[in-house]
């Protein structure tokens, strides 16, 4: 059946990328998790996967990086450190 060779495809593609860990497919959807090094690589895989057949909707769930624009991300800029 084409939908299960599309779907064969996708996965084994992924499983291929060290960068992404699988999650449970649930019917026609497949959770996954990137570990990147940035936006940049983020929107590049968000690219891969948008042009892969079988893939019909990229959906971002959370994006958590380490540092954002320089500052430590579990910090809020507001914060300021006491003496």
């Amino acid at each position: 059946h084409p939908d299960n060779q599309r779907r064969d495809f996708v996965l084994r593609s992924l499983e291929g990328d060290a960068r992404i860990t699988i999650g449970v497919l649930h019917e026609h959807r497949l959770p996954i998790v990137l570990e990147t090094t940035g936006a940049d690589e983020d929107q590049e895989i968000w690219n891969q996967l948008q042009q892969m057949p079988g893939v019909m909707f990229v959906d971002v769930v959370c994006v958590h990086h380490d540092e954002v624009m320089g500052h430590d991300a579990r910090r809020s800029p507001a914060v300021k450190d006491e003496p």
